[in-house]
């Protein structure tokens, strides 16, 4: 594989990481939350 090419994929993955990581990882502590307050309620 060219490395130029693997260069400019991992560049577009850190950017795409950068810009949506922080987005997913709120969504995913959102659900987390709501997931723990369900379980909490169960009880």
């Amino acid at each position: 594989m060219n490395n130029n090419l693997y260069d400019l994929v991992t560049k577009g993955e850190k950017r795409f990481l950068n810009r949506y990581g922080i987005l997913v990882l709120r969504l995913l502590e959102k659900f987390c939350t709501q997931l723990r307050a369900l379980l909490s309620y169960k009880q």
